[in-house]
């Protein structure tokens, strides 16, 4: 029976930061792979989408608030639960996104930030120049987008490439009536949630969605799935001037700064930390073994969608330079082994998967979210560290792997 708590991770704080007392096993912040079909877009769906797209992409500031709700009823055990929250943003990339009673985040300008109410504690790094949701913190870009999506088309840069991420059909809907007032709508389906947006006809931005992840709970292993909504109400939305003093931050007296794992890019030009793990065979297989080589450890999971479609692409990488020298691994993220078989059985994986069955070699890697891929050098120092997937990633891991294997 899959836990409730786990479905509902994308909504705490905690595990989409990634900080030591949560798991490393969020999915990354991802861009759709280079080789999926772009959506199939309805003309009524079109005009609608270039509407919200334009609506977005001029807004000089915007003030949200509103409730996010669940409904979930898997496998017997239910959970409903309501949450306030409020965001405000400006054209300069300055945002703010509060979920009542659990996190503050956002960007003064100077600094990126994300204090956790409930914990009294908080993270902060340097803000990069006019921050959008890709040049952000993914684990704090992530929050966003699953905790106040207006705020994350405002903050994406482009409104309609981040709704049809991952999406395969697009279509108008009938409008959806919320207080006697009728909002045009889009459905958009993907391989793991079907999206419902509705927005303001007189401004064309969101005012209200609904993600139902039934089918991300079933991938998971989950049987009997009557509900797994989440809504998000806009109760309100302005574009008036926000005050600059609105987006000041300070860690509040008596907090305290979180014990963070390390980031896996601080690795890059260290040596590999050594592991060893059991195979699907039960046999042992250690870093030392392949010593001298170009090693590649891909960090994923079954249920991580970005992760199988990407280790597929990988795995012809593989395929074609191994016999070069290049070494692949695939380490599994705490799954149990009858899972990953079915899945190597199901799609013929060439790459010899490891268990990684408690995330400590992941947690050694400064994995925080997946799929992570790392590529080590034959001097068993680390040459790069990829997160998530975009157009190029493919073509740039080959680039970095082809490099390596050059190398004396």
């Amino acid at each position: 029976m899959i836990s409730i708590v786990r479905l509902m991770g994308c909504l705490l704080i905690l595990a989409a930061l990634g900080v030591s007392s949560a798991r490393a096993d969020a999915p990354a912040t991802t861009q759709p792979a280079a080789n999926a079909a772009p959506a199939t877009v309805s003309p009524d769906a079109r005009k609608l989408l270039t509407q919200i797209s334009q609506a977005y992409s001029g807004l000089k500031s915007l003030s949200v608030s509103g409730k996010i709700s669940s409904d979930f009823d898997i496998d017997g055990q239910k959970d409903s639960h309501q949450s306030d929250f409020n965001g405000i943003y400006d054209a300069g990339g300055k945002f703010r996104h509060e979920l009542k009673g659990d996190a503050i985040l956002g960007n003064t300008g100077e600094k990126i930030y994300a204090f956790i109410v409930t914990d009294n504690s908080y993270i902060t790094h340097d803000a990069p120049a006019a921050a959008t949701l890709d040049s952000i913190d993914p684990q704090i870009a992530h929050v966003v987008r699953k905790q106040n999506p207006s705020l994350a088309l405002a903050l994406s840069g482009d409104a309609e490439k981040e709704l049809l991420d991952g999406a395969q059909t697009v279509e108008k809907v009938p409008d959806v009536k919320l207080d006697t007032v009728d909002y045009p709508a889009l459905r958009i389906t993907a391989t793991d949630h079907d999206l419902t947006v509705a927005v303001d006809p007189r401004t064309h931005l969101m005012r209200w969605t609904s993600v139902d992840v039934s089918k991300a709970v079933r991938q998971e292993g989950a049987h009997d799935v009557k509900s797994a909504l989440l809504t998000y109400d806009y109760a309100t939305t302005t574009q008036s001037p926000v005050e600059a003093a609105q987006f000041a931050w300070a860690p509040p007296p008596g907090s305290q700064q979180m014990q963070q794992d390390a980031q896996g890019s601080d690795l890059e030009g260290k040596d590999a930390p050594p592991f060893a793990l059991a195979g699907l065979d039960g046999k042992q297989v250690s870093l030392g073994d392949v010593k001298g080589s170009v090693v590649v450890l891909d960090f994923w999971a079954t249920w991580c969608g970005p992760c199988v479609g990407s280790l597929p692409q990988l795995d012809e990488t593989y395929k074609s330079l191994k016999d070069k020298g290049l070494k692949a691994f695939a380490l599994d993220q705490q799954e149990d082994k009858q899972t990953v078989q079915k899945f190597v059985n199901d799609t013929k994986l060439s790459i010899p998967p490891l268990l990684d069955s408690d995330g400590k070699v992941g947690q050694a890697y400064g994995v925080q979210g997946i799929p992570q891929t790392v590529v080590i050098g034959k001097d068993g120092k680390i040459r790069k560290i990829f997160v998530g997937v975009g157009p190029d990633t493919e073509q740039t891991i080959r680039d970095v792997i082809t490099k390596a294997l050059a190398e004396h």
